[in-house]
């Protein structure tokens, strides 16, 4: 949430890439990781990107990580880091800007953090205290007045950024995707309801790439199969075979393989001669570092020990303070979720940000958090499948195994044959025995 680092040079043999958005662009990127160093940057709507800048500091003392990402979002940094940073590729996924409204005051945009698919307690942000943004009109992105204001700022944003990287030989390119509908599991799609709001946003975003399609330089790669990335580590519920856009991504940039071929050889070759003709003087500073890392570290060793040992009394008593936090931080969410005041589409997009960042808490094996916020959703939507079958991955990770069989069979139980809790079953059957 700080601001934005400079981008990093590409490593031999790979572009160098940025995508902004939507997941559906990181999910891609992320399988073609042996290609592409690519920068992921997320939730960047367009309007909110080419707003003008803005110098006021919003103060939110209970919410440090939502102020730093309205800090970033104000001095426009995304925006300084397309500048300024050379790339190959710059890959841009709109479809998902639907699930995040805006924030307009003075001229600058930002995105409304006040939605749990950024932070669980987000949603809750009180901005009344803040006159700037208490007065701040709100942009809905579910109304066609976002997008007049959307199709303004991408003519400004091809004009000042992508025409400039265009002319230097960087490709652009646009996931011509709708909304998700569907997922993969055991090799077929499965769909589910569509509100009529999505309805709409699909058919706007129709009209947006045919007109998209109009500027010099921008590739749209369409595709028919609008799936939900609903695996943990890898995108639509498969492997990276599976995306729909995977050959045609590659074959656009394939067009100048040959050449960067070439250049990195010679490059090579230059590398090669000062490497043999400064080996030795190398390798003799090497020796002398460690061998003074070595004395340094002998001196302050029994230092260091208890240093750790009461940093590591502070982290204990931090961690416990903030576990409680976050219990509450969560049953107050849980409130606003099955609040009866709340429409269906906020109960939606609140339930959404909750299973994303369950999601996000597996893929970093935090099982415990990710259980509880499974189990948080579970409690508004108690009859999702694949949801009582990640709450049973996330117990039988823990070691608690009654528990990860009774996850399974209510996951069976709700959709029999259909997901894979029958095997998971049978699995620990056998080790209960």
């Amino acid at each position: 949430m700080d601001a934005l680092p400079e981008m990093p040079p590409a490593r031999a043999g790979r572009y160098r890439s940025i995508s902004l958005s939507g997941c559906a662009a990181e999910h891609l990127m992320s399988g073609l990781a042996d290609l592409f160093d690519n920068r992921h940057l997320w939730r960047v709507g367009i309007p909110a990107l080419i707003s003008p800048p803005h110098g006021a500091e919003i103060a939110l003392s209970e919410h440090p990580r939502a102020e730093q990402f309205l800090a970033r979002e104000m001095r426009k940094d995304a925006r300084r880091l397309l500048q300024e940073a050379e790339c190959d590729l710059i890959l841009l996924d709109f479809a998902e800007e639907h699930l995040v409204h805006g924030l307009r005051f003075e001229g600058c945009i930002v995105p409304d953090i006040r939605n749990a698919i950024f932070e669980p307690d987000w949603a809750g942000i009180d901005l009344s205290g803040h006159p700037l943004l208490a007065g701040a009109e709100q942009l809905y992105t579910f109304e066609g007045a976002y997008w007049e204001i959307w199709r303004e700022s991408f003519a400004a944003f091809h004009a000042s950024i992508l025409a400039p990287k265009i002319a230097a030989g960087a490709r652009v390119v646009i996931l011509a995707r709708r909304l998700c509908r569907s997922h993969l599991a055991r090799g077929g799609e499965h769909g589910f309801e569509m509100p009529p709001e999505m309805e709409a946003a699909d058919a706007r975003l129709a009209g947006l790439y045919a007109w998209l399609a109009g500027f010099p330089g921008v590739n749209l790669i369409p595709f028919d199969q609008p799936l939900l990335a609903s695996a943990e580590d890898v995108p639509y519920g498969g492997p990276f075979w599976f995306h729909p856009v995977r050959a045609a991504l590659l074959r656009l940039m394939g067009e100048a393989a040959a050449a960067r071929a070439v250049e990195a050889e010679a490059l090579g070759g230059l590398l090669r001669e000062g490497a043999a003709r400064t080996q030795e003087r190398d390798h003799a500073q090497a020796l002398a570092r460690q061998a003074e890392a070595e004395r340094d570290a002998a001196r302050e060793a029994l230092a260091g020990e208890r240093e750790a040992g009461l940093a590591r009394i502070g982290e204990l008593e931090r961690a416990l303070c903030q576990a409680k936090a976050a219990e509450a931080a969560e049953a107050a969410l849980v409130t606003q979720v099955l609040g009866r005041g709340a429409s269906w589409l906020e109960r939606l997009m609140r339930w959404s940000g909750l299973v994303e960042l369950a999601r996000h808490a597996a893929r970093r094996r935090r099982w415990a958090r990710a259980e509880r916020l499974y189990r948080l959703v579970l409690r508004a939507c108690p009859g999702q499948p694949a949801l009582w079958l990640q709450l049973g991955h996330m117990l039988k990770e823990q070691g608690a195994v009654a528990a990860a069989v009774g996850a399974y069979r209510m996951a069976e139980r709700l959709a029999p044959g259909r997901t894979d809790a029958a095997r998971h079953l049978a699995e620990l059957t056998t080790l209960m025995v």
